[in-house]
């Protein structure tokens, strides 16, 4: 015998949950983080040498090379910082253009700054230093002692404001 669709159902939602099958359902998905709000992802330089550039990124500052895409005018290379979902964007072009000449924007070069959190301003200014660079300006203590900063600048003039809170 035939029974209809609603009436079967029925018979098995009852005989599912004489049997305790019911209680054995699974469990609530677990709950989903609330999305963070906006964050840097990466900040982009247009740079003239790409390779010059990796290296002071790398030797001179501790990023690490995440990654290359090459398009057909330009490379973009990603440096991640350590410890951090933040990275830096070298764009190169193939062929020299007039973006990679720009003049200086007032003071700061090409118009492009990254204010970088520095634990140890003393030892980033010796990882400078052996990598053959140096700081535009000395280490300086803010008027309420519990900032320093520095500025260190990349060779595409490029500015890096190094700061050591506490």
């Amino acid at each position: 015998m035939k029974l209809p669709n609603g009436v079967a159902a029925l018979g098995v939602a009852a005989l599912l949950a004489a049997s305790g099958a019911a209680a054995q359902t699974a469990p609530p998905p677990a709950a989903t983080p609330a999305p963070a709000g906006p964050r840097i992802m990466f900040v982009t330089f247009r740079v003239a040498d790409l390779d010059r550039s990796i290296a002071f990124y790398t030797r001179a500052i501790g990023l690490t090379l995440a990654g290359r895409l090459e398009h057909p005018k330009s490379v973009e290379v990603m440096l991640m910082f350590p410890g951090s979902e933040a990275g830096l964007l070298l764009v190169a072009d193939k062929a020299p253009s007039q973006s990679s000449a720009q003049p200086k924007l007032g003071p700061v070069a090409r118009g492009g700054r990254i204010i970088v959190a520095a634990p140890d301003l003393a030892a980033a200014q010796r990882r400078l230093e052996s990598a053959g660079f140096a700081l535009k300006s000395p280490i300086r203590s803010q008027p309420n002692g519990k900032v320093e900063t520095a500025v260190a600048v990349d060779p595409d003039g490029n500015e890096l404001e190094l700061v050591q809170i506490g």
